[in-house]
């Protein structure tokens, strides 16, 4: 989907909500839940970098770990969820 920008976004078809995002020594840890809509292969790398480099926007981001521990994932599988 491209919206007026020009730029796509392989995450329009997704219900995602941010739940939490602390930043430790440089690592954001991103929690979300909702519902991950993936277009397949060629999306996933899509989904990936949007939410990582949406993180590393911010100066005092380095590292990005991202957690969905309660979405509901279709298509292909783009995160499984981080063990504890």
């Amino acid at each position: 989907f491209y919206g007026e920008s020009g730029f796509y976004n392989a995450l329009y078809q997704s219900s995602l909500t941010l739940d939490g995002v602390t930043i430790v020594n440089g690592t954001a840890k991103i929690e979300l839940s909702g519902t991950l809509l993936s277009g397949g292969t060629c999306d996933d790398p899509r989904i990936i970098a949007q939410i990582e480099y949406t993180a590393r926007q911010f100066s005092t981001v380095r590292s990005v770990e991202t957690r969905l521990p309660e979405i509901r994932l279709f298509a292909r599988a783009v995160y499984r969820p981080a063990a504890e």
